[in-house]
């Protein structure tokens, strides 16, 4: 049974994700965005769900998911809007959720096309920098900036 947790907000002290490949998945665009969870820590990735598998509202998914995550989620340098985390040419957006463990502002990711659903908004997930001890084979330094 896959291990899927909800990409959810919150007002607490959140998880640090890093950029995980190798030279050649940074290059090609098809490296992932990880962070650990467990005990002990291990690498759990970040999912968007395919274009065919959407919610029961039509809404794709994003997941944090114990293991590899999906290719091509990124950081990626905007010279208007500095590091953000992309994938494609799509926009993330946030929605009120009922979750089974209770209301929750959990992240869904549209293509650039589509538009965003009502009562939901638009993010865009900015990268911070921190001085965490994760040290991982193929973890790179990316983008970031001090918030």
């Amino acid at each position: 049974m896959p291990c899927y947790n909800y990409a959810v907000f919150t007002n607490a002290t959140g998880r640090t994700f890093y950029a995980n490949g190798t030279f050649e998945e940074i290059s090609s665009c098809t490296s992932d965005i990880l962070s650990d969870g467990g005990t002990p820590p291990w690498p759990w990735g970040t999912i968007i769900t395919p274009n065919n598998e959407t919610d029961g509202e039509g809404r794709r998914n994003v997941f944090i998911n114990c293991g590899t995550g999906t290719p091509g989620v990124e950081v990626r340098k905007k010279r208007r809007n500095g590091p953000r985390v992309v994938y494609g040419e799509g926009e993330f957006y946030v929605c009120n959720s009922t979750l089974l463990f209770g209301p929750a502002m959990t992240l869904y990711y549209r293509e650039k096309a589509e538009s965003t659903p009502g009562n939901c908004a638009d993010v865009v997930l900015r990268t911070k920098c921190v001085d965490d001890k994760t040290e991982r084979e193929f973890q790179r330094d990316s983008w970031c900036e001090e918030l």
